[in-house]
């Protein structure tokens, strides 16, 4: 059977056709089911994203038959990161004309929901969208609970990086980080033990789906096996650690700074 690492790869690459919405007939009911449920980056959760997948996989296979790939839910995710902006762009430009030399398939879609902001005497500008969840930023009025958080993203990780490294995939586990400055190590390693009870165990570790996603690329690109068997995550120079589990646990290898996962060098 495969190894634990293996499992996670596994999980965070993914069949790469089941990644991405291409065909027409894939964009069409993407494009249709968004018009109808109204899929906005900034109103749906990450069960709203679950629910969201089952119900155009399910339709995805009506439409096409059972030996379509069904897509993953990161795929309705692209999908929308990539309309958005062009919907708005095609707003912002009252230009809504199609490849086809015809107006209604845009027209139709820009004015399903308000994706941009209007103010009065004002030109039309573009709604602002966060480069990392790529949820737009201010759907609603001054400190209204539907914006964006200023800096950070709902699952604590901040929006740009400081530094060269590559910031955590969207979106991580509650409670890893917290205000974009903070990661929580003994919250870290539960949610390793999570993700493993998920994967091999089918047990009480349940995670949501897309977090487990998320979490799993995390590990298989922050993690190095040594050659006494220690599993070791590599810390974020972005980030300040919590005083929450012994500094013991957190390790100098190769000039950069690591904690020991003992739960999987025990595996």
């Amino acid at each position: 059977g495969q190894t634990w690492s293996q499992h996670l790869f596994s999980i965070a690459t993914g069949n790469p056709r089941s990644l991405t919405i291409q065909h027409s007939d894939e964009f069409y009911l993407f494009m249709n089911m968004w018009a109808e449920f109204k899929w906005l980056s900034y109103q749906m959760t990450l069960k709203c994203w679950v629910q969201a997948t089952e119900e155009y996989n399910h339709c995805l296979v009506k439409k096409t038959g059972q030996s379509v790939i069904q897509k993953n839910l990161q795929a309705l995710l692209c999908a929308l990161d990539d309309i958005e902006p062009k919907l708005m762009n095609c707003i912002v430009k009252d230009e809504y004309t199609s490849k086809r030399n015809n107006e209604t398939f845009w027209c139709h879609h820009c004015s399903v929901v308000p994706l941009v902001k209007e103010e009065q005497g004002e030109k039309v500008s573009p709604t602002q969208t966060c480069s990392r969840c790529q949820t737009i930023m201010y759907p609603g009025a001054e400190n209204s609970p539907l914006n964006h958080k200023q800096g950070y993203c709902t699952d604590g990780v901040k929006q740009v990086s400081k530094s060269s490294e590559d910031l955590p995939p969207w979106p991580q586990p509650q409670g890893l980080f917290s205000e974009g400055c903070t990661f929580h190590l003994h919250t870290f390693l539960l949610a390793v033990q999570r993700v493993y009870e998920c994967i091999f165990m089918q047990g009480p570790g349940e995670m949501d789906l897309l977090e487990m996603e998320a979490f799993a690329k995390l590990l298989a690109s922050c993690t190095e096996i040594c050659e006494d068997g220690a599993v070791l995550f590599q810390l974020f120079a972005d980030f300040v650690v919590d005083p929450s589990i012994p500094r013991n646990r957190i390790v100098t290898y190769n000039d950069k700074q690591w904690l020991r996962i003992n739960f999987l060098q025990q595996l």
